[in-house]
């Protein structure tokens, strides 16, 4: 992923262990009256589930077509001062193989069993339509095909159904939309695969849901970033029946143990925390950082879970393609797809968050997501810390 610039100093492990995080009191304090976002510490990559979103910049900022912003259109003008929506719903339910006749059931049927709707077996007569597809029976409220993205970044790739970097899935299967998810705001549902009334076997969707970065528009230290990042999440855990990613080439979650690990997908040693998660059906923020000495540090809900010293961690990358499933067919013999909900993402590599940012980014988390959602003195548990197993 191209970097952008970012001001922030970048911090030793042992300052970032030693420093108290200060107060939101004292942050606001030392940033004055400007309210915080995510956006302000110039992420690689971030999306939330608030229905809509500014833009980093402004069309004063605007210095031609997308430059340096996908919202200009040129000098001063663009769509940066409008707010963005931050979901793409997919909402077409009905198949050609659904239509008894014109208009009948939908208004996309021309005859019996033809039309212009969402897709057939192979999501070749239909130009694609495949990607509005969604399963009113498992998704009531619609299905999120695109969770906008709103770092700012402008992709490189002119085929590119739009213009920034996006959680996108572009086959028949994606996350649920539930629109009162948390705090007032919608969230991705993630679920198993369906089935499709009507089909054979052999024509039943293929992939399960999750969102997934489109490999075309990865460029850069989003496919490989060899140094140190930062990543935070916000999810609920459900229980489910096998391993599964929370976020796939960072974190993975093992259900026999409750261990959330490190879990790279290029080599390395891959590092966990034992039961950190001290109850499921419930939300979680969870921040992962790498270090400039290749220590690894673990924060839930603010917490820090992170064994002292801390365990150094030798991997070369980390790179991500699919935001909640090992890959695009997520029910492997040992890990099935992210069941939970999603709320917020945020990736920023090559630099890290300075103890105020992250006090000001678990504030902006509370007062946005969570108030009254993370219960009152939020324990773990006996959790052991970080510790190294086998690759």
């Amino acid at each position: 992923m191209g970097m952008l610039s970012w001001t922030v100093a970048l911090l030793l492990a042992a300052a970032v262990s030693a420093a108290p995080a200060p107060s939101k009191a004292s942050a606001q304090l030392d940033r004055g009256a400007e309210a915080f976002h995510p956006q302000d510490l110039a992420p690689d990559f971030f999306a939330e589930s608030v229905a809509t979103f500014r833009n980093p910049h402004t069309n004063a900022d605007c210095t031609g077509f997308e430059q340096p912003n996908y919202c200009c259109t040129g000098f001063g003008t663009g769509t940066c001062d409008q707010p963005v929506e931050s979901f793409r719903l997919a909402t077409c339910t009905t198949r050609n193989r659904d239509c008894v006749s014109a208009g009948n059931p939908n208004a996309c049927c021309t005859g019996f069993r033809t039309g212009s709707c969402c897709y057939e077996e192979l999501d070749t007569d239909n130009g694609g339509l495949g990607s509005s597809y969604c399963p009113l029976s498992v998704c009531p409220d619609g299905c999120v095909s695109q969770w906008v993205e709103q770092s700012g970044y402008k992709s490189s790739v002119a085929s590119h159904p739009i213009t920034g970097r996006t959680l996108e899935q572009d086959d028949l299967e994606k996350p649920c939309y539930v629109a009162d998810c948390i705090n007032g705001h919608a969230c991705l549902q993630g679920h198993g695969q369906w089935l499709e009334p009507g089909y054979p076997v052999a024509s039943q969707p293929e992939h399960d849901a999750t969102l997934e970065i489109e490999p075309a528009d990865r460029v850069g230290e989003f496919l490989q970033c060899p140094g140190t990042f930062y990543v935070a999440q916000l999810v609920k855990i459900v229980p489910q029946t096998q391993d599964h990613r929370l976020l796939a080439g960072f974190t993975k979650l093992l259900k026999d143990t409750g261990a959330l690990q490190f879990r790279p997908f290029s080599g390395g040693t891959v590092v966990s925390v034992d039961q950190v998660f001290p109850v499921f059906d419930a939300w979680y923020f969870i921040e992962l950082q790498r270090n400039p000495n290749n220590s690894m540090r673990v924060w839930v809900n603010g917490e820090d879970k992170t064994r002292s010293p801390t365990l150094t961690n030798t991997t070369v990358t980390a790179w991500s393609t699919q935001s909640f499933c090992e890959s695009k067919t997520c029910d492997t013999f040992d890990n099935q797809e992210f069941q939970g909900q999603a709320a917020l993402l945020f990736y920023k590599c090559g630099a890290l968050p300075s103890a105020l940012d992250r006090a000001d980014m678990n504030a902006y988390v509370l007062e946005t997501f969570t108030q009254a959602v993370f219960e009152n003195g939020f324990e773990s548990g006996d959790a052991s810390g970080w510790s190294r197993t086998a690759p």
